[in-house]
């Protein structure tokens, strides 16, 4: 080989190793992760594997442990604060059930799975609108109090800021868990996966486990570099070391995922992510626990004292929502050859109190205030009547398209959620101002603004839940959306898209298309039906679409769309 072409080799060499090592430094998650500097603290901090020798109980003693779940709190302290409703939930409500049940079993052990600050009023103003208040959140106060011992991390706890969320498990005096989520694809826990506590002679393991369907629902920067394990996996690996290595004698999987594993999981499939709802299948085909708890789905089972839960192999409970009350799982084991054994179980529901209790919602009180003075800002628009549900529909879809075209250019084209939650609306607010409360019960979730860009087929497959409802079909309500800034006209069963000066949207034309967030990141697997690349996402704005609403309505730049003139009216100044 000449000296010229070795030079060259060299060079060519030099430069490609160059080329890699910049596109290391650009495809490296944690240059761009939030998480880079994440660490546990207070009772989450310090955890470690540990090899402990197993028990050894007299020979025929008994203990019988008692244990109390709750799941998908959604930040609900209760249902006579903030966002009044008639059925009686949150954590004020279920302190003197708590205290019932401690009063018969001293050793009780409450856990939850998940789900746990996002949702409530005030949850979001201590997350978002005031996050540096230098208190803990409203529901971590209130379950710190009630003494829970573990939480599970749930796929809604992500959408505060990461440093929320750092502060909040600060805060808590409890262990947050999590089996199958993790920095980065070394394997590094980003919580504890586990606990392990000794009850009357007892070792007793709980694992935590998040739904890995997170990517699905959450913004990609707010979850950069994170990796989030298949549940059947992780929960065949936890198993295998609690028994092994920690040798517990009684094993419980608290769950934030379904039981039902058909839902989500093709979506989830086309991107290669793990099957979000598959606690049903742990329960049927993953030895060593003797109880999984589900959550996510917001089911209750059983609603009736029972000794058997029979749908799966290991018994299955699934606590409910909002705190509507608490679940209860009781234990006997004996002593047989030295080992505990399991002899019987029993399962039931404890509802949540009508009262809340008053010495707990006086500690909240202070915060408490705070949220409810911004609930009640209110705007240029009075309730003259309370609305159907096809009214409010109707409404809602007119005006997330005009709040968003004022925001972002007239010429905008939105593709926004059809159906809004019909809140009770009590006889005295008629006649009285919209608030920031209204628009909270009927815009509950958290949703912010993405623009893309898409093809008219992108377009029509996004609009296949308005096609179906047009065609007087039954659909999925977390998928329906609903066009503004073009029509969609049925043409025998399919739908031809017109822009505003009637001429059809064709094959080859791309329009700037906004979306919520869930929807851009694939929430009820629109995203991945549409084939929309990631290319085609412009931008996030961060912007809330409830917040986006409110203000239109306080500014009021225009009048009132006619779909919300039969039960809302414009005001001469707010009250």
């Amino acid at each position: 080989m000449s000296t010229h072409r070795l030079i060259l080799g060299v060079q060519v060499l030099v430069g490609l190793l160059v080329l890699a090592e910049a596109f290391w430094w650009w495809e490296r998650p944690s240059a761009l992760s939030p998480w880079v500097q994440w660490s546990p603290s207070g009772t989450s901090a310090g955890f470690q594997i540990q090899d402990r020798e197993p028990t050894t109980p007299a020979e025929g003693a008994t203990a019988t442990l008692t244990f109390a779940f709750t799941s998908d709190l959604h930040g609900r302290i209760s249902n006579t604060r903030l966002l009044p409703e008639r059925k009686p939930s949150g954590l004020a409500h279920l302190v003197t059930v708590l205290q019932g049940l401690r009063v018969e079993h001293s050793d009780l052990v409450l856990l939850d799975a998940g789900d746990t600050i996002q949702g409530d009023p005030a949850s979001f103003y201590f997350s978002h609108v005031h996050p540096d208040s230098g208190q803990p959140l409203p529901v971590i106060n209130a379950m710190n109090r009630l003494g829970y011992q573990a939480v599970v991390l749930g796929n809604h706890d992500f959408e505060p800021p990461v440093s929320v969320l750092q502060q909040t498990i600060a805060d808590s005096e409890f262990s947050w868990l999590s089996g199958n989520a993790w920095l980065d694809r070394e394997g590094r826990w980003l919580l504890p996966p586990y606990l392990v506590l000794e009850l009357q002679g007892v070792r007793v393991g709980i694992v935590g486990f998040t739904t890995p369907g997170v990517p699905l629902w959450i913004d990609p920067e707010r979850i950069a570099g994170l990796v989030f394990g298949d549940l059947v996996d992780s929960a065949r690996k936890w198993s295998e070391i609690l028994r092994e290595r920690e040798n517990v004698d009684l094993l419980i999987g608290v769950m934030h995922s379904g039981d039902d594993l058909r839902y989500d999981r093709d979506i989830a499939h086309l991107r290669k992510l793990p099957s979000p709802n598959a606690a049903g299948q742990v329960a049927d085909h993953v030895p060593g626990y003797d109880l999984i708890v589900s959550g996510h789905a917001h089911k209750l089972r059983p609603r009736k004292p029972t000794s058997r839960l029979t749908r799966f192999r290991t018994p299955l409970l699934s606590p409910g929502s909002e705190g509507e009350g608490v679940s209860i799982a009781r234990f006997t084991l004996e002593a047989r050859e030295a080992r505990w054994h399991l002899r019987d179980s029993h399962f039931e529901f404890h509802k949540a109190a009508r009262k809340p209790d008053a010495p707990l919602l006086a500690e909240l009180e202070p915060q408490l205030a705070e949220v409810e003075r911004y609930l009640a800002e209110p705007t240029w628009i009075v309730l003259k009547t309370r609305p159907t549900r096809k009214q409010l529909n109707a409404c809602g879809s007119a005006l997330q398209h005009k709040a968003v075209a004022h925001a972002f250019g007239a010429d905008a084209t939105t593709l926004l959620p059809g159906s809004w939650f019909l809140a009770d609306l009590p006889q005295a607010e008629l006649g009285q101002p919209v608030t920031r409360k209204h628009l909270f019960g009927w815009v509950p979730y958290d949703n912010t603004l993405v623009e893309t860009e898409l093809f008219r087929r992108q377009i029509v497959q996004l609009l296949e839940t308005h096609r179906r409802r047009l065609l007087g079909r039954r659909v999925r309500y977390s998928g329906w959306l609903v066009p503004g800034g073009i029509a969609a006209v049925l043409e025998g069963d399919r739908l031809r898209l017109e822009q505003k000066n009637g001429s059809s949207v064709s094959d080859t034309d791309s329009l700037r298309v906004w979306l919520t967030n869930y929807h851009a990141n694939g929430g009820s697997g629109l995203r991945d039906r549409a084939l929309v690349h990631p290319t085609q996402i412009r931008r996030r704005t961060g912007v809330f679409l409830r917040e986006l609403l409110f203000t239109w309505l306080q500014e009021l730049p225009e009048p009132l769309p006619v779909e919300c003139q039969s039960w809302l009216a414009e005001s001469v100044v707010p009250t």
